[in-house]
């Protein structure tokens, strides 16, 4: 965008790159509710422009079209990423190592409603992270859990989930029906929390 914008303007002063740079800046002036995205910034941008800008308008009216787009692309096309799970990044990278093939990669941030789901079955306070893997990886392939004492005790040899010797702290893989599982728990405010599974099949 910036080559494009580059060779539009013949007289590329100081002053204009300034503008230029507030501009598409703008971009991260917004209001999102979760399902609705309107780019504030780039609505107040466009009003700057036809008001203040003389010189250049047409070429700072497409810096704003292409910021729009970029807007657009970011909010609806590809997913959500929080800073929780930038902070995961290297981490789960770390682990996508340990795998042959992955199927999916999915993170989760201490809000989503997965989190009060995994807790359903530890009302026993008995190591919590196991039930709530235990509780994930069943609903993951679409088996009913009958309840707390099943789920505990009768389902993993009933099922055959093993727990891997390699589970070590608050990271655990299981094996379900040929297919590894690999979590991490973590925990805030003294509250357990699943922040990202790896699904595939584990390196020998």
């Amino acid at each position: 965008m910036t080559i494009v914008i580059y060779f539009l303007v013949r007289k590329r002063d100081f002053v204009f790159w300034v503008k230029f740079t507030l501009l598409y800046s703008l971009i991260l002036v917004s209001y999102n509710d979760g399902f609705i995205h309107i780019p504030i910034g780039i609505i107040i941008g466009y009003f700057i422009v036809l008001k203040w800008c003389k010189e250049h308008r047409s070429t700072l009216k497409l810096t704003l079209i292409f910021a729009l787009a970029a807007y657009l692309f970011a909010s609806y096309v590809t997913p959500p990423i929080t800073f929780e799970n930038y902070t995961n990044v290297k981490t789960i990278h770390e682990e996508m190592f340990k795998f042959d093939g992955i199927e999916s990669v999915k993170t989760f941030s201490l809000e989503e409603p997965i989190q009060e789901e995994l807790l359903k079955y530890t009302n026993n306070d008995l190591n919590i992270e196991h039930v709530m893997f235990l509780t994930y990886i069943l609903n993951d392939n679409n088996i009913k859990i009958l309840n707390e004492n099943w789920l505990i005790y009768t389902a993993p040899h009933e099922l055959g989930i093993i727990k891997s010797q390699k589970s070590k702290d608050r990271v655990l893989i299981y094996n379900y029906n040929g297919t590894d599982y690999l979590g991490e728990f973590t925990r805030n405010n003294g509250k357990i929390h699943l922040k990202y599974v790896i699904k595939g099949k584990l390196n020998k």
